[in-house]
């Protein structure tokens, strides 16, 4: 093994979350755990202890209070986590309406947005009056085939404000990609790009998002951002559903509401990689993924307010796309390489 090459300093190492988070957990329940590997097999020992704690540090409000922290059956598969809980995920991650920047978003091309958590909580509740208008609610599914932009983030957020649930495929798929993967979740609403950008090229993707829509016959509504290619227009675009340009389908403003769901309702699907037949829908949960970014990113990563966190990604997001959002820093986003996080519980 070769020599370390840095280590944190014992001062930095008490600044962190982490460490503050170990001096809760001796405090509350009397111990003296001295370092990361105790704190660690405790939290396995003492799980439902561990995971109440990060509900509490973390501030996680429920709409409806749980039973219990944790249900176990003779098997793994017949846990039950905060049964009688009820939350918004994306309550959570938009509390703050201040100034601050909140997402900067860089595209392949150097192109540079960002949104306040003003600006964005008020995208969010016009995006969600649109999708209301539209017939979307609780256990609806809406789906995007989109690069990772700003847009991705916003509907993202107001599709699980409203309880409803959210999938993403890249826009590098293939037609029988995205629909190995939609074509089993029957979307109710799309959103895709027109065009995006990869490797310095700008690739037009119109006639394949028409392949897409002849095979999609529950969908009602198709939301499509011009992205990489501005001058498409709705008649580009051959659906059964209603098709509207993103900057046509909602105005900005108001606040967004938030609908209570159960701890294990479903927020996103995501896909297994279809090596061994079409993709296998992988369900996260909503208090799952909640819990495992809080944990992740206010420990882990160290994230808090005025944190920046850069996320490298490939086209696609998915469920690690507000990974700074929860513990309330910055995110970045570049769209470079693709990075995935799973949930427990």
């Amino acid at each position: 093994m070769s020599d370390i090459l840095w280590q944190p300093s014992a001062e930095r190492i008490g600044k962190t979350r982490m460490e503050a988070f170990r001096r809760f957990i001796n405090q509350r329940h009397h111990l003296k755990i001295d370092d990361y590997p105790a704190l660690h097999q405790w939290s396995i020992d003492q799980r439902e202890a561990f995971w109440q704690a990060i509900v509490d540090v973390f501030d996680i409000r429920f709409h409806a209070q749980p039973d219990a922290v944790l249900r176990e059956g003779p098997r793994m598969p017949s846990a039950e986590w905060f049964p009688g809980a009820t939350l918004n995920f994306a309550e959570h991650l938009l509390r703050r309406r201040d100034d601050a920047v909140a997402v900067v978003a860089v595209a392949e091309n150097g192109q540079r947005e960002q949104l306040t958590w003003a600006e964005l909580a008020s995208h969010v509740a016009g995006f969600q009056n649109s999708l209301k208008a539209a017939g979307v609610g609780q256990g609806d599914r809406v789906a995007a085939c989109m690069p990772n932009t700003w847009q991705t983030l916003v509907a993202m957020l107001a599709t699980t404000s409203l309880g409803a649930i959210w999938s993403c495929s890249s826009p590098d798929f293939g037609t029988q990609g995205v629909i190995d993967r939609f074509g089993q979740i029957e979307p109710k609403v799309l959103l895709t790009c027109a065009g995006y950008r990869y490797a310095g090229k700008e690739i037009d993707q119109r006639a394949k998002v028409n392949e897409i829509l002849e095979r999609l016959p529950t969908l009602q509504q198709l939301i499509v951002v011009p992205y990489a290619l501005p001058q498409a227009h709705i008649e580009d675009f051959r659906s059964r559903a209603n098709v509207t340009l993103w900057e046509d389908f909602y105005e900005a403003g108001g606040e967004p509401d938030f609908i209570a769901v159960p701890f294990a309702h479903p927020l996103y699907i995501l896909y297994s990689s279809g090596t061994t037949g079409v993709p296998k829908c992988i369900i996260h949960s909503t208090g799952g993924v909640l819990l495992q970014h809080l944990k992740e990113h206010g420990l882990h990563c160290d994230l808090g307010p005025g944190s920046r966190m850069v996320l490298l990604h490939h086209l696609r997001l998915d469920d690690v796309e507000l990974a700074g959002l929860g513990p309330g820093g910055r995110q970045r986003h570049r769209v470079v390489r693709r990075l995935t996080v799973s949930s427990r519980p």
